[in-house]
């Protein structure tokens, strides 16, 4: 849930510090498509961190590493299509 939370306050950082120099739909357009490969390379990344965690028999680890993901893939549902 803190990682959510995290997660959620960088993305209203990210708009408010780069949202206020975009003025039309197209710097709008490219700004959500960048956005949304920089959450997909989270989610790789985390997904090779998770594999990691359970082959070395972390299940705690490898749960937080999921919850993660959850949250990354659910912000990727709302925001990218």
């Amino acid at each position: 849930m803190k990682k959510i939370i995290i997660l959620i306050t960088y993305i209203s950082l990210c708009f408010n510090i780069y949202g206020s120099g975009i003025t039309n739909k197209q710097q709008a357009d490219k700004f959500i498509a960048n956005y949304c490969i920089e959450l997909v390379n989270g989610i790789s990344n985390t997904k090779r961190r998770a594999e990691t965690k359970i082959k070395n028999n972390n299940m705690k680890g490898f749960l937080e590493e999921s919850s993660w993901i959850a949250g990354l893939a659910d912000v990727y549902s709302k925001l990218c299509k």
